[in-house]
């Protein structure tokens, strides 16, 4: 099942359908250890626009650098809840937290196929973050309420979500 998400995720970086960085966002020893565990296999040369991806994936790569601390705290949330029974946890916790600072759904920011695929590696991975999501929040706003809750922040003006006139914006109905 992994190998199937990690595909796609590696799939739909190739193809510039993400929001990842160079390597996404991973060191290169860590991404050849990825491809080797999941045998992922870069698609076909004629569906690919090689200038393309590397411009994108490089300005993505500075885009994150300028966004290092809201990375940093965003891994930092997802390595407290890291299954310690999986096999590469790290580095998909560094893969979430760039796809996070994406403008998409978090799932399309990511490259997966659907919130289904995103929900199942989040369960893998970050099981007790999963659990902790009990009114179907979308991800990515799901993980800056934890960081602002955590650092005291306030998200929102809204007394409580059920008030807010944003709701549908944050859940899934």
């Amino acid at each position: 099942m992994l190998s199937g998400l990690w595909q796609s995720i590696y799939n739909h970086y190739w193809r510039c359908e993400t929001a990842l960085p160079t390597m996404l966002g991973v060191s290169n020893e860590t991404l050849q250890k990825l491809i080797y565990r999941f045998e992922l296999v870069k698609p076909p040369c004629h569906e690919l626009d090689i200038h393309r991806h590397q411009n994108q994936t490089e300005l993505r790569a500075t885009l994150q650098e300028l966004k290092q601390d809201e990375w940093l705290a965003l891994k930092t949330l997802f390595l407290e809840h890291l299954n310690s029974n999986t096999e590469h946890g790290e580095p998909f916790c560094q893969v979430l937290a760039s796809a996070s600072l994406g403008n998409q759904h978090l799932w399309k920011d990511l490259g997966m196929n659907s919130r289904a695929d995103l929900s199942t590696m989040i369960k893998i991975y970050l099981p007790t973050l999963h659990a902790s999501n009990t009114n179907n929040m979308r991800w990515k706003r799901f993980f800056y309420l934890q960081l602002c809750q955590r650092d005291g922040d306030y998200i929102c003006r809204a007394p409580s979500c059920d008030q807010c006139s944003s709701h549908s914006e944050c859940f899934v109905v």
